[in-house]
């Protein structure tokens, strides 16, 4: 049979020098967040896994961390890899987890299933407090709660604002609670806003405040002590002074507790 012959050794000679494909290089993005009001303290490691479930018994396919910092969420990570450690036909998923000093404070307990190759949505990871911190003594874990920021529970009394001391006689504060709700007295009116914190950066919502009759130096000093709130940009806390920063750094008020 010449035909067959002639077809089979060019046939032969196509496949063997096609060689195999080149990988193809991967980033798999994402974010990981939780709904906890809680800050991150300062040494927090994030730690993506993307594991087999077809596998179970497998170690993952991939295990990267990496430091964080103070701050909260949501935290971005990108995975890089070849997509030839993905095996045809196997299902994959995430699992996040954020810890300090080796102890547990978040993880996802349902693991994040995933298209490693072709994600159909961006990738979103809520994780659930844990709160267990090992005692570098006795090994055991212990239900922790990282510390609230320190601006959070307290009542601040203006003693500056923009650098001129208040008004002796008046009574103008802040304090700020765990829903993020802040409010006080202006001088001689109460006063409400949102804030949005984020480590040492703060911004206050618009202030929503009574309309009661004031002096005209009190009246003055709630206009000031309104346009100072909305100013800040950062804070920081050394004692029993709480002092606002502008975006431009300086001060804009000065409070004590």
């Amino acid at each position: 049979m010449p035909f067959h012959k002639a077809v089979l050794p060019l046939a032969f000679a196509l496949f063997a020098f096609a060689g195999p494909a080149l990988a193809e290089k991967i980033d798999l993005g994402g974010q990981v967040t939780y709904r906890e009001r809680i800050a991150l303290p300062e040494l927090a490691v994030l730690e993506i896994q993307l594991v087999d479930q077809t596998l179970p018994a497998a170690p993952p396919r991939l295990d990267v961390e990496a430091p964080i910092g103070p701050g909260q969420v949501p935290l971005s990570f990108t995975l890089s890899f070849e997509d030839t450690i993905i095996i045809p036909n196997h299902s994959y998923a995430l699992i996040a987890t954020i810890s300090v000093a080796g102890g547990l404070l978040f993880r996802n307990f349902e693991p994040y299933v995933v298209n490693p190759l072709a994600p159909a949505e961006p990738v979103l990871i809520v994780t659930s407090f844990v709160g267990q911190q090992a005692d570098p003594a006795t090994g055991s874990e212990e239900p922790v709660v990282p510390a609230p920021p320190a601006i959070l529970g307290s009542t601040w009394m203006a003693d500056e604002i923009g650098g001129v001391p208040v008004v002796t006689r008046s009574t103008t504060s802040l304090a700020i609670g765990d829903d993020m709700r802040a409010g006080g007295l202006g001088g001689c009116n109460s006063w409400f806003a949102q804030v949005q914190l984020d480590g040492d950066a703060i911004r206050f919502g618009a202030v929503t405040s009574t309309m009661k009759a004031c002096g005209q130096s009190i009246n003055l000093q709630e206009k000031a002590f309104y346009t100072a709130l909305a100013a800040a940009a950062t804070w920081r806390v050394a004692g029993d002074e709480l002092t606002l920063y502008g975006a431009d750094g300086k001060p804009v008020m000065v409070l004590v507790r």
